[in-house]
């Protein structure tokens, strides 16, 4: 579920950029109004979910390396952005193949985990880490706590599953 809300969180920016670029919407009309509305609401949802999340894992792994893992999802958010800014006007286009192309470029989001490198999380201050432990498996954490690079051991009773590879660190409160 968290992983579904951060990927169409993610998506809708490109949704955002494809809107401004076409002039989809008068910037002053209540129709705008209204998307950037609905906008708000879908980048706000899953902070909203997160927050009531409850810590579910619990145990140890030592970490053998960790780095920020922006670079590896940045080309395949872009390329998902590109295509926004290459697509005609949705109204040059019959409404049914519109809708099945925005449907595959957001199931290639999902499929490429492009949701993790979500604009709105990246504002609130989260950062997404890639951390090898030594048990060789790849984990990646999406946190706004920064010394994660000091850190030798990975303790999971401080994050929430967002699928199998990926957590959330969850800020005491």
């Amino acid at each position: 579920m968290i992983k579904l809300l951060l990927n169409l969180s993610s998506f809708s920016w490109a949704i955002l950029l494809y809107v401004l670029d076409k002039k989809v919407f008068e910037i002053s009309s209540v129709s705008f109004l209204v998307f950037v509305l609905i906008f708000m609401g879908i980048n706000l949802l899953p902070i909203i979910v997160f927050r009531r999340c409850k810590i579910c894992l619990s145990g140890k792994h030592n970490i053998s390396k960790i780095y920020p893992a922006y670079s590896e999802y940045v080309p395949a958010f872009f390329a998902v952005c590109v295509v926004a800014f290459s697509l005609k006007h949705y109204v040059e286009y019959e409404f049914v193949y519109f809708i099945i192309i925005v449907c595959v470029l957001f199931w290639l989001f999902y499929m490429n985990n492009v949701g993790y490198l979500n604009p709105t999380l990246f504002l609130l201050g989260y950062v997404i880490y890639k951390i090898e432990t030594d048990e060789t498996e790849s984990i990646l954490i999406m946190s706004r706590k920064r010394e994660y690079k000091k850190i030798k051991k990975l303790e999971f009773e401080e994050l929430i599953s967002v699928d199998e590879h990926t957590y959330l660190y969850k800020e005491r409160d």
